[in-house]
């Protein structure tokens, strides 16, 4: 596949997030698999899981507004019925197509067909959200509310991993209960939620001195964007899921006047050295703990066990800093393989 390619970005990613959080939210057990393959310009994408599946009496009216499969219904994790519907209407604008099939009990697998012209010389791109390491100055305070744990979660991790404290709430409720507590620099609040929904939880959160915080809405229906709404709640800006890392970090400078700190540039990515005279090596298993929380992909477990490593001994800053940047990066192939070379040098030593 090429390196860069010709696109809508924001399409795109909300395609295949719709696709794969759906698959994720119909698969009890099993698996959700994201292939993707290039050819004469053209890319393929296929979603397969191992989910509840779809019947063939319901395949035509899935990409419909607002309907859903009867199993869908009965599964207990319904949403809108909107997520297809705007994975199919993006794809359609963005000159594609996209299919299904599926079996009952078995799972079902969605294809999408984009025409994504390569960039044979691309100019130099903007720094990523991903060369950020944090921020300068005082600690900041982020609540993020949101009733589905697989919208809230990665929010707050992504944010912890940048420097920030955050508290996550349930609910418009839990919202409110645990708000004044907490004393949040900003509130993430999602719109459409059981009970209290965000625009009422907004007004009352804006009516109360002690929590007059700065409040984003976020939404996965770019509708709810309504100028004079938004002033009636007292909220201050407006985020469409699935969120997009570099608008959520641009509005969070903008709202709480953030100085980004960057990594240094590491040209070429220099391996690690294996050498403890350039790079002093932690024991032998903490180096195993690092691999272990590797292989399962935990990457808050890594960076709190990097953390507790570095302030064990300054010794081992350098191996740290190297390991944190590949984590925070999400290169957690290429962290595992240093790792790997660190313990096959030190077997060989021995």
């Amino acid at each position: 596949m090429p390196e860069v390619v010709h696109a809508d970005e924001r399409r795109l990613r909300q395609i295949l997030i719709n696709l794969l959080g759906n698959a994720v939210k119909f698969t009890d057990t099993g698996r959700v698999t994201l292939r993707a393959s290039y050819l004469r310009e053209m890319a393929r994408f296929e979603i397969e899981d191992t989910g509840i599946g779809i019947d063939e009496a319901n395949l035509s009216r899935i990409f419909m507004p607002f309907e859903r499969s009867g199993q869908a219904d009965g599964h207990g994790k319904a949403g809108t019925g909107l997520g297809l519907a705007i994975s199919r209407m993006l794809t359609d604008l963005m000159g594609g197509e996209m299919q299904v099939r599926s079996q009952i009990g078995k799972g079902s697998t969605f294809e999408v067909r984009i025409y994504l012209p390569g960039v044979a010389a691309p100019k130099t791109l903007a720094r990523a959200e991903s060369d950020i390491a944090g921020y300068a100055g005082a600690r900041r305070r982020v609540m993020v509310v949101d009733d589905q744990a697989s919208q809230r979660e990665p929010l707050a991790e992504m944010l912890e991993m940048l420097g920030f404290e955050t508290q996550e709430a349930a609910s418009g409720e839990h919202c409110l209960r645990d708000a004044a507590a907490f004393t949040p620099d900003i509130i993430l609040l999602d719109i459409a939620m059981p009970g209290l929904d965000g625009w009422e939880v907004s007004r009352l959160l804006h009516a109360s001195e002690a929590t007059r915080v700065p409040i984003m809405m976020v939404s996965a229906n770019a509708h709810d964007h309504d100028p004079e709404k938004r002033v009636r709640a007292g909220c201050d800006d407006f985020l469409v899921k699935p969120v997009i890392a570099t608008e959520l970090l641009n509005k969070l400078q903008t709202h709480l006047g953030l100085e980004w700190i960057y990594r240094a540039a590491t040209p070429g990515r220099a391996p690690l050295s294996t050498d403890p005279a350039a790079t002093s090596l932690p024991p032998e298993e903490q180096i195993r703990d690092l691999q272990a929380l590797g292989a399962i992909g935990y990457v808050k477990g890594i960076l709190d066990k990097l953390d507790e490593i570095e302030r064990a001994d300054n010794r081992y800053a350098a191996f740290v800093r190297r390991l944190r940047e590949r984590v925070k990066g999400f290169r957690l192939e290429e962290y595992s393989r240093l790792l790997d070379r660190i313990t096959s040098n030190d077997a060989g030593k021995r």
